[in-house]
């Protein structure tokens, strides 16, 4: 019985999705920018049958971890793309794919030394702030809004990114012109469905779906037929992007917003989370979710305490007091938890060897 288990389980971790083949086709290096038809034909398989979220997530996440940051690009605005015109079975089932959460927040992260890394970064950026903008206060999509955190914490820099993107919502799933059904905000498709129309543009720098790059011209050096003066031009645009990122007093009083509205969140989760498992404390150490969430509510409380420190809230209007209370009520959580959990915590080191 054991045996078994363990086989099928290695034998779903090493075998091919049965959509591989369209996920590599949508994110083929051959193609100039990103292909809406097999984008949405994506969406249509998500979105006809709840348990193709995972097998397609498992696709994607293969190019993801390709080297070609071509590959990466469009394996991300594959992902882009069935996170917002798919509903809340597929973005629950990304909360539990680690692996292609941990591509998304690499990207975002590396140090870019060439153009088309620069976009696939870019790219990465935009859509962990956009996670962050709709999904901080719905607690069971903490793994989406954590990357914020996360990429925070490793150098990443959101000053440069507008928060104008459409909120995604948990709409069901409804009729697509064409066939098939897509889970959409209402009034339809966004970008994508005039997009899946037009011709292609040089490059691959195509934006779906409310980016503000989503119209201008691809600059990145995979764009084949880009010329010499248009690489030049999106050279001087980068260069003029990143001398325009330093934060300023407003983006630091936003920052400090978005921190104290995941703190809020994480308080009020992390507190129902010890109330409803306190008389089976031992669910708290073992359970992925809940150590999940307990990381991150470290996370949060730490970058607190950075801020309290920094003085940044200072100059936010009531901020200081408000993220003093919020320190204290995420250190009290804390505690709680290492009261709670001392004697689980005991048992499973004996039960290791470790002992009392």
């Amino acid at each position: 019985m054991a045996l078994k288990a363990m086989s099928d389980k290695f034998g779903s971790l090493f075998s091919v999705s049965a959509f591989q083949g369209n996920v590599d086709e949508a994110t083929s290096e051959f193609l100039l920018s990103p292909d809406w038809d097999k984008n949405l034909a994506l969406v249509d398989i998500v979105n006809e049958k709840e348990e193709n979220a995972k097998e397609v997530l498992r696709a994607v996440r293969k190019r993801t971890s390709n080297a070609n940051p071509k590959v990466q690009y469009l394996a991300l605005v594959v992902l882009e793309t069935c996170v917002k015109n798919c509903g809340r079975h597929l973005r629950g089932e990304l909360c539990q794919q680690k692996d292609l959460l941990a591509d998304v927040l690499k990207i975002a992260t590396k140090e870019a030394h060439v153009s088309g890394e620069r976009e696939t970064q870019e790219k990465a950026l935009h859509m962990i702030n956009s996670w962050h903008n709709s999904f901080r206060s719905k607690p069971h999509y903490m793994p989406l809004s954590a990357l914020y955190q996360q990429a925070l914490g490793r150098g990443a820099n959101f000053s440069g990114l507008k928060d104008e993107d459409t909120l995604l919502t948990d709409e069901a799933a409804l009729p697509r012109p064409g066939g098939g059904s897509a889970a959409v905000p209402p009034g339809g498709y966004s970008a994508a469905a005039p997009q899946r129309r037009a011709q292609p543009q040089p490059g691959y720098a195509t934006v779906p779906m409310g980016d503000s790059r989503a119209r201008q011209p691809a600059t990145g050096t995979h764009g084949s037929a880009a010329p010499a003066q248009a690489q030049a031009q999106g050279q001087a645009q980068a260069q003029a992007q990143a001398q325009a990122r330093a934060p300023t007093a407003q983006d630091m009083a936003q920052m400090v917003h978005h921190l104290i509205e995941e703190a809020q969140g994480c308080v009020g989760l992390f507190s129902e989370l010890l109330t409803a498992n306190a008389s089976t404390p031992g669910v708290l150490v073992t359970d992925e979710l809940c150590q999940q969430i307990l990381m991150q509510c470290r996370q949060t409380q730490a970058a607190v305490m950075r801020t309290i420190e920094s003085g940044v809230s200072e100059n936010a209007e009531g901020s200081f007091e408000v993220l003093l209370g919020l320190n204290d009520a995420l250190l009290g959580s804390l505690g709680r938890y290492e009261e709670l959990t001392a004697e689980a915590h005991a048992v499973l080191r004996a039960a290791a060897g470790g002992g009392p």
